[in-house]
């Protein structure tokens, strides 16, 4: 429960060193609970893996944890997946990867990531050479979101993964928007609703990006 992670905060702060991974999905942790736990990330120099997913948290609570990640050097993984961030929330995370230099993956999905959070992620990824997995998946990003996203991977260098299933693509990149796929293209995988999405990412060719077929 929120209570709990308000008592548990505080040990991790001050006290252990050892514990690594943390699975707190669907425990009802509240926007205070998540400002808590920022603050403990702020300190924490052990925690690698947390896990926030299905919880209750939304803008002010993804503000509190965004202050931590700000000052953490050790957390490579992150799930906040299945909150109700919106887009004010969502562009919190996004903006942070612009100085945090440690997460490798990062999991927004179903959180109200939208075309605004998608220009704000696409200029902090400009920034960013350290996230390689980013999940997107069930968010309202559109055919605008969609164009920020592919400036983004034609600029990123070390993204391996993006999934995109079931954002609401509609429409058309841009013509002459590609993803080379080659030595300078480093994305590996792009999941994707073929329906309503971008189909698969096919490395080694040079792709057109269409949102629906």
């Amino acid at each position: 429960t929120d209570h709990t992670l308000r008592q548990i905060a505080p040990v991790l702060m001050d006290t252990n060193r050892t514990l690594e991974v943390l699975e707190m999905s669907g425990n009802q942790i509240d926007n205070n609970g998540a400002c808590s736990f920022g603050e403990m990330l702020g300190l924490n120099t052990a925690i690698t893996h947390v896990n926030l997913s299905w919880n209750n948290f939304k803008s002010p609570g993804a503000k509190g944890l965004c202050e931590g990640l700000k000052h953490n050097v050790t957390l490579e993984y992150l799930n906040v997946a299945w909150n109700g961030l919106e887009e004010c929330g969502c562009q919190q995370f996004a903006a942070t990867l612009r100085m945090n230099k440690q997460l490798r993956e990062l999991d927004l999905s179903s959180t109200g990531f939208g075309p605004e959070s998608c220009l704000v992620l696409c200029e902090a990824m400009r920034h960013n050479s350290t996230l390689h997995r980013l999940h997107l998946s069930q968010n309202p990003c559109g055919s605008d979101g969609g164009r920020h996203l592919m400036v983004m991977l034609q600029d990123n260098e070390e993204l391996r993964s993006l999934s995109l299933v079931g954002c609401s693509f509609i429409g058309k990149v841009d013509n002459g928007m590609y993803c080379d796929g080659s030595e300078e293209e480093k994305v590996e995988e792009l999941a994707a609703d073929d329906a309503t999405g971008l189909g698969a990412f096919s490395p080694g060719k040079k792709k057109k990006y269409q949102f629906n077929k």
